[in-house]
């Protein structure tokens, strides 16, 4: 299945970022328009990343 979804697809509707780039990512992409969000990933993630992602959001959009 994954290779009928090529790269352009695939970021239509999901973030595709390194972790230090998901959190401004998010906010430039749904800044105004979402105020919620929630991480879906088949792995493991650690609430310290989850949290600096969650602070680059809140951060980014008090900039705009």
């Amino acid at each position: 299945m994954a290779s009928l979804i090529d790269d352009e697809v695939l970021e239509t509707f999901a973030i595709v970022a390194e972790s230090d780039r998901a959190g401004t990512e998010i906010a430039r992409r749904y800044s105004g328009i979402a105020d919620r969000y929630w991480f879906y990933t088949p792995y493991s993630i650690s609430p310290e990343l989850l949290s600096s992602i969650s602070l680059a959001i809140s951060t980014e959009q008090s900039v705009e």
